[in-house]
């Protein structure tokens, strides 16, 4: 067996382009929902693969919301 056989061989998963919906959800969740929450919302996507999408999105000029500061009295 050659490299390039064994490789193809261990990859297990499909590549699936990110749908606008998930970046929505991105955009809008993750600096507000724990990891564990955001993999719930995103079933098909391991940690890796979104900090990887957010990443991407950030290097085009992507904005995320972001938690806002509590008020303190």
């Amino acid at each position: 067996m050659d490299f390039y056989t064994i490789i193809y061989a261990m990859k297990k998963y499909d590549k699936q382009p990110w749908s606008s919906e998930e970046r929505q959800v991105l955009r809008d969740y993750y600096y507000t929902l724990d990891l564990a929450l955001l993999l719930e919302v995103l079933p098909n996507r391991t940690p890796n693969a979104i900090r990887k999408q957010v990443a991407y999105l950030k290097k085009r000029g992507w904005y995320f919301k972001r938690k806002k500061p509590q008020d303190t009295l």
